[in-house]
């Protein structure tokens, strides 16, 4: 009869429990010898059950591992009942990963070691059809590797790993057992260090950290997780963080370069954040800190509400691109919060997921005040127009009223003094007095050729295709002093005839002709200067009298109203021919009209 001691004296109930566990159940004594297994154990390790119990325990473990096997058969290094992973080997020598417990019992005087073997590799069996496929496929996807590794003189070996592990290093990891980690991380001490503060403190902590596959040599970021356990045990976690760090990499680098396209933009921008049913001033770029003189600076943080409390329409346009969710383009007269210069401003609102307004800033004051110059242009261009028109008539009427009432009685009196003397030839009438007669018609041809001299010159002066510029302006000088006695004109001319150009001599004739008669008509000015000269690249013309004046808005209104014509000809006279305008006048300071064209 087996006594009570002998591990083959199993009671009944105790022997159905060992033998219809699930879980591989080896009993060994100290000498590392088998004395039972159940059935599981048997499957799992490819034994019968009497080959199985003539086996030593370092037998189920891998060749490599039998330096550090002491801790299966040492009292001081069970893991008591902790599963640890750990590599174990079949029959016909295939190494397989799974969780071994081992466990101090006695049996009276007697000292035996209980292991129990968890594998890893899936077996197919009914339970499995049962499994939520879901689950099953995200555990698959999202695997961490874990490895365990046993403190053994100073370094630590790799005794197992996990089926996840298995899987990502194709097996490879079994060329790895027994092997130092001193020898494969020999360049990355902190590795080492991490083992060796886990074994000394018996803590558990987490790292991240790069990370080279010692089996594939793949460069990875994994977040390491080191536990202690007994005997002297670290099981390394690796979770395979570098699709992630690479999608945060990125996304830094995607929010980088949006943050230097947003700082570069050429536009002013500002940056809101709702936040509580508030709008708060977050960013600005470059652009807008230029605009602002760097004053923007001193609104970050603060509310929409209170820098805008005077524009209600501008919190209405950044709440309904907010709640609408699109673009929005304003045009308005602003006053800059953060200078308070007033501009025309071209705003756009622009709606960014999932808080932020973004808020484009063009100043169109320029602009604004170029549409409204063009459009003042184009109404002076039309009353220009039209007062041209008016001359032109007037010009016509005139010419014809001169030509009616001087030219026209001049031939009148001559047809009348030549058919005088025709009919006294006629009838016989003295000779002398026939002569007389014709005589008297002389004079009357005379005053008919100046005037229409007078007419010409008028409308073109001969002298000035006959001889040029500055003739044209001594005899106009000389004819303005004849008419006007009480006006002294002077005139300082210092270019060449060949030195102004053609087209701006008339130009040049017509602007005098206007000054004089502006200063005999209005003026009361006793002087008249007349200055035509070269400086430098430029010719100028200026035209200044010691006159009265004048205030320039009330003739500029005159002249708006199609009162006058004098000024405007001027300028579009002297800007049409590519020349600068300018009028200097005041109340009692005189009036001096500048003219300027590139030479």
């Amino acid at each position: 009869m087996p006594h009570k001691d002998d591990p083959n004296h199993i009671p009944g109930l105790y022997r159905a429990v060992f033998d219809a566990s699930e879980d591989a159940l080896i009993l060994g004594d100290i000498e590392g010898r088998i004395r039972q297994s159940n059935q599981a154990a048997c499957t799992m390790y490819g034994y019968g059950r009497d080959e199985m119990n003539k086996l030593r325990l370092a037998w189920l473990f891998p060749e490599q591992l039998s330096t550090v096997l002491l801790d299966i058969i040492s009292e001081e290094a069970t893991t008591g009942g902790l599963f640890v992973w750990r590599s174990c080997k079949r029959k016909d020598g295939g190494i397989f990963p799974a969780r071994v417990s081992t466990q101090l019992i006695r049996a009276g005087r007697e000292k035996y070691f209980l292991v129990c073997v968890r594998s890893l590799v899936i077996r197919k069996s009914p339970r499995l059809d049962e499994l939520d496929s879901g689950a099953a496929l995200k555990a698959r996807d999202f695997p961490v590797y874990t490895i365990t590794w046993q403190h053994a003189a100073g370094d630590f070996v790799m005794i197992g790993c996990n089926m996840a592990t298995e899987d990502f290093t194709h097996v490879a990891i079994y060329d790895f057992l027994g092997k130092r980690a001193g020898e494969l991380f020999e360049d990355r001490p902190d590795i080492i260090e991490s083992l060796d503060l886990c074994f000394r403190e018996k803590t558990t902590f987490k790292r991240k950290m790069p990370y080279r596959m010692f089996t594939t040599g793949e460069e990875r970021t994994m977040s390491a997780t080191f536990v202690y356990a007994n005997p002297g045990m670290i099981i390394l976690h690796l979770n395979d963080i570098t699709e992630r760090e690479q999608a945060l990499h990125d996304l830094l680098e995607s929010e980088q370069r949006m943050k230097t396209l947003f700082r570069c933009m050429p536009v002013p921008t500002i940056t809101w954040k709702q936040q509580d049913g508030e709008f708060v001033l977050l960013d600005y770029n470059q652009p807008a800190e230029d605009f602002t003189k760097g004053i923007i600076a001193e609104f970050v943080g603060m509310a929409a509400s209170g820098i805008y409390h005077e524009r209600p329409d501008i919190l209405a346009d950044l709440q309904e691109c907010f709640k609408q969710q699109k673009v929005l383009k304003r045009e308005f007269s602003y006053t800059m919060f953060t200078t308070g210069e007033e501009r025309v401003m071209a705003l756009t609102y622009a709606y960014i997921p999932p808080d932020l307004v973004m808020f484009h800033m063009d100043d169109i004051t320029r602009r604004r005040l170029a549409e409204d110059e063009l459009r003042k242009s184009e109404k002076s261009l039309k009353i220009l127009s039209s007062q041209l028109l008016s001359r032109d008539e007037r010009i016509r009427k005139q010419i014809a009223m001169e030509l009616h009432d001087s030219i026209g009685q001049y031939l009148s009196t001559i047809k009348f003094n030549a058919e005088t003397g025709l009919s006294r030839i006629a009838g016989s009438v003295d000779p002398e007095k026939v002569v007389d007669s014709l005589k008297a018609g002389i004079p009357v041809i005379q005053r008919a050729i100046e005037e229409v001299r007078r007419i010409s010159m008028d409308l073109r002066p001969s002298i000035l295709d006959d001889l040029g510029i500055l003739a044209t302006i001594s005899w106009f000088c000389r004819e303005f002093e004849n008419v006007h006695p009480d006006i002294r004109v002077e005139k300082e001319v210092t270019v060449e005839e060949e030195e102004v150009p053609d087209n701006l001599k008339i130009i040049i004739y017509r602007i005098l002709q206007e000054a004089f008669n502006n200063a005999a008509k209005h003026s009361r000015a006793s002087r008249v200067l007349v200055r035509l000269g070269k400086e430098g690249k430029s010719i100028g013309l200026k035209i200044s009298d010691n006159g009265t004046g004048f205030d320039m808005e009330e003739v500029r209104l005159k002249e708006g109203m199609s009162k006058g014509l004098g000024l405007a000809s001027m300028r579009e006279r002297v800007e049409l021919s590519g020349g600068h305008f300018n009028i200097e006048t005041g109340a009692g300071r005189g009036t001096a009209i500048l003219a300027c064209w590139p030479a």
